[in-house]
């Protein structure tokens, strides 16, 4: 009789650990925005940087990120120099990235989840600015380029996307790109939208 209510103990005690390694598992493997790895700084140099990827993990609500990028934020890991913002992360698994300057807003919802593409995409992006012609100005090249979504790009040119290189005065965004080894370039102002159709025009 002992011999069969141990061996009952034993088979429920294993019943419970299955479940409780498989809901880890689940918790290791949900689907939804995870930030893996978030920088803050000038990021040409790791002196220059901190690591705040557990003040970011920390904010994620509902699968959805939103901090404004300024000192009041962020401790100040290089006075005086522009800083950006990178971001790296998953969501549903799928890895991606975003950068953004100080005086924006960075913004990572679901919608933003990368996607598998079957084949490279006709329209790269080689340089895109955001400022002052002839004035101040930053390179979001990077930030653009993540937006290219089946051979197109719809890009708003403003301040809580890109930080704001030039407060006070009104900035333009210049998008250089190849489509189907063509160059080509656009430029819209602050408030406009910006767009690539997948015709490249």
């Amino acid at each position: 009789m002992n011999r069969l209510k141990f061996a009952r103990a034993f088979f429920l005690c294993g019943i419970l650990l299955a479940n409780a390694a498989a809901h880890a598992a689940d918790t290791t493997n949900a689907p939804g925005l995870v930030i893996t790895k978030a920088v803050y700084g000038d990021l040409s140099s790791t002196d220059t940087t901190i690591d705040v990827t557990k003040q970011l993990a920390a904010m994620v609500q509902d699968n959805t990120l939103t901090v404004v990028v300024d000192g009041n934020t962020f401790e100040d890991p290089a006075s005086g120099e522009t800083k950006e913002l990178r971001v790296d992360f998953t969501i549903d698994g799928m890895p991606g990235t975003k950068i953004i300057y100080e005086h924006g807003t960075m913004k990572i919802s679901p919608a933003d989840k990368p996607e598998k593409q079957s084949a490279p995409s006709k329209l790269v992006i080689r340089k895109a600015t955001y400022g002052v012609p002839d004035g101040d100005s930053v390179d979001v090249t990077p930030i653009v380029a993540s937006m290219v979504k089946n051979n197109s790009l719809t890009v708003n040119a403003n301040s809580d996307d890109f930080g704001d290189p030039s407060q006070g005065l009104t900035k333009q965004l210049r998008v250089d790109y190849t489509f189907a080894g063509k160059d080509n370039s656009k430029t819209v102002s602050e408030g406009e939208t910006l767009t690539i159709s997948g015709t490249g025009e």
